[in-house]
């Protein structure tokens, strides 16, 4: 079943075709029978088990953490120093946030044009 998922890129699949594909009902779900067969069968969810701080938590600190190491590489004498390396003035920022600005709306862009590519492609409105 999940091969044929993948196979089929189910994420591009309207979700009438997705629930087919996991024997599911749309609105409805899964009814208890179906749930226990599953979990004998595959196992429970691991997904929603894991206890502690979420992804999007872990994500942020990491992303926190390698900012303030970034800044500190790049602001602090002692590793201007080590890394021959020296602080942004505000004209560089300013170019700095124009580049990645400039590539955020390209990609993005790009994006909105291959899903409107593969709308028309399959004959489908909007999803």
């Amino acid at each position: 079943m999940i091969d044929e998922l993948i196979g089929h890129h189910w994420h591009h699949l309207p979700g009438d075709d997705v629930c087919e594909l996991l024997e599911t009902h749309p609105e409805r779900g899964l009814g208890e029978l179906a749930v226990r067969h599953r979990q004998t069968s595959i196992g429970y969810s691991w997904l929603t088990s894991r206890k502690g701080p979420g992804a999007l938590r872990r994500l942020l600190a990491a992303v926190a953490l390698m900012a303030a190491l970034q800044a500190l590489c790049t602001y602090a004498p002692p590793l201007n120093t080590a890394f021959g390396s020296a602080p942004l003035t505000p004209a560089l920022w300013g170019l700095v946030l124009a580049a990645g600005l400039t590539v955020l709306i390209i990609v993005e862009i790009e994006k909105w044009a291959a899903a409107a590519s593969a709308r028309r492609r399959d004959g489908g409105g909007a999803r």
